[in-house]
This record gives C-alpha cells, structure tokens and sequence, in this order.
C-alpha cells in the first residue's frame, strides 16, 4: 500500500517554498496465503517527489504534492517478475501559525499499476480525503492524519491490486524531533480498517466480495541538511502489513522498504523552517 498523503511542510517566513527529492532503495513483500507456498519477492524502488507551498493571505496556504514510485521486479509467481508503478497527487488547504500549529483538510487520488513481462495486469485509482493538525512544541513536532480512501469495487478480473487496496478509514501519527535546527528525526505509524474487493485462494466465490482488512504502518527516518545548503539527504524504513480473513481464512502481506535520498529546498532557511 502507499502511504496516504504527505504532511505538509513550510517555511516560517510567509513566501512560497519548494521541495524536490529522489530516492532509491529495496523492497521485500512476504505474503501468506493458505494453501499455497509462501512467497518473499524482493525488488528494487525508485521514487521522486514534489511539494509546492504558496500563501494565500496572512496565516491561509496550499500546498501541492506529486509523488512517483516504481517497484520491481518482484517475483510473486516463480519467472514472473511484476512491477508496480503508483502516481499520486494532493493538495492541502491549511491554517498555519508557525510559531504554534497548523491545521488543514486533504484530498488526494492515486493510479497504482502492475505489469508483468510488459504487459499491463491491473490498474486501480482511489482517492483520499481527511483532515491534518500539528502541533510546535519547541524541538519536537507532533502531527495527527485521519481520513479515509475510497476506490471501485473489485472485479473478476481486476487483478492483484485489489487484494491490497480497498475501501478503508486510517489514522497516522507522526513525531519529529530536531537535534539541531538541520538533523531531524522521525517515527510515524499509520492504523487501518476496512474491505478489500479481491480475494482468492482458487475460490472464484471471493473475488468481488468485501472482505475486511486490516492496515498497520511504521516508518523510521533521519534527515541532515549540512549548513548553507539547499540539499539535505535522508534514510528511512518502512514496514506495513496487510491482514485480511473471510470466512475463517486468512491472507497477509509484510512489505518492508529501505531508501535513501536527497532534497532540493527551494525558500526554506533550515530543516526546522521547512517543517514549520
């Protein structure tokens, strides 16, 4: 699954701000299917990213995400290599006070894809909607997301990406601590439930049902920007787990993801300026 959408993150000073980043890193998804080997498929990721932040008037501002993975090839059937490709965007509408907190309302929508040996398998859109708050405790960050995603019911043939997206409401936290002004860390964890629209073990009876799913997030991150730079680089691990049952039989899914990368900010003093 992909995370839902992105914090916002601004400059004190009240003028438009921009961040660029790349990414590169490995995934591992293990599932586990009843009746069925267990399967570890192991890929590489690459990503880019985009935030635009521009003020309105006095304390209002937008900002506008656009995000790009790519994952693959991961292997979940033996010569079979799948890659899953996610573009998204989102725009979020905020009350800011940078000395003291921030509060806004979110939409996003996102295309995931999967291809296997070039040939498209299934593609799935869903959207996101909820509401953001952080709060400005000296050093530290503290930021609370909850909304929910909606997306077309599964199919008979829609394909693998609807075992893994659905219909669901999430809640996610995050704490961000500054050692200094330019090295930052990060612990967030993100709470789901809902249905799913596909699910098989060989039972036709299944694809198309709504069954129940349950979504759990971490991810751990450090940040450092050297000072007098517009670039900073960053590490992160991630891991989300997918539980689903119906009937009695249950499936699970275990991604795990290591990146580093880099960022270009564009109206931001420091690490601490951008995020508030």
């Amino acid at each position: 699954m992909a995370s839902p959408a992105a914090a916002g993150q601004v400059s004190q000073a009240h003028r438009s701000t921009a961040v660029i980043d790349g990414y590169l890193g490995a995934i591992s998804d293990d599932l586990d299917n009843p009746g069925t080997d267990a399967v570890d498929a192991v890929g590489y990721l690459i990503g880019a990213d985009g935030f635009f932040n521009g003020w309105i008037d006095g304390n209002w501002a937008v900002q506008l995400d656009l995000n790009a993975q790519i994952a693959g090839p991961l292997e979940y059937l033996p010569g079979e290599g799948t890659y899953r490709t996610a573009l998204a965007g989102a725009a979020h509408f905020a009350y800011r006070d940078p000395e003291q907190f921030a509060a806004s309302l979110f939409g996003a929508v996102q295309q995931v894809t999967d291809t296997v040996d070039d040939e498209e398998t299934s593609a799935l859109a869903y959207a996101l909607i909820g509401a953001e708050a952080q709060a400005y405790l000296d050093d530290l960050t503290l930021y609370i997301q909850a909304g929910v995603a909606l997306t077309e019911p599964g199919e008979p043939d829609g394909g693998a990406s609807y075992r893994d997206y659905g219909t669901f409401g999430f809640v996610r936290g995050v704490l961000r601590y500054f050692l200094t002004d330019n090295l930052r860390l990060q612990a967030e964890a993100t709470y789901g439930q809902g249905t799913v629209g596909y699910y098989s073990f060989g039972v036709p009876d299944y694809i198309g049902a709504d069954v129940p799913v349950t979504l759990t997030m971490v991810r751990l991150q450090a940040d450092y920007r050297p000072d007098d730079s517009d670039v900073s680089y960053f590490a992160a691990y991630e891991a989300s787990l997918n539980s689903q049952e119906v009937s009695g039989v249950a499936r699970s899914s275990l991604a795990q993801r290591v990146m580093v990368g880099v960022k270009l900010d564009m109206g931001a003093e420091t690490l601490k300026t951008r995020d508030r």
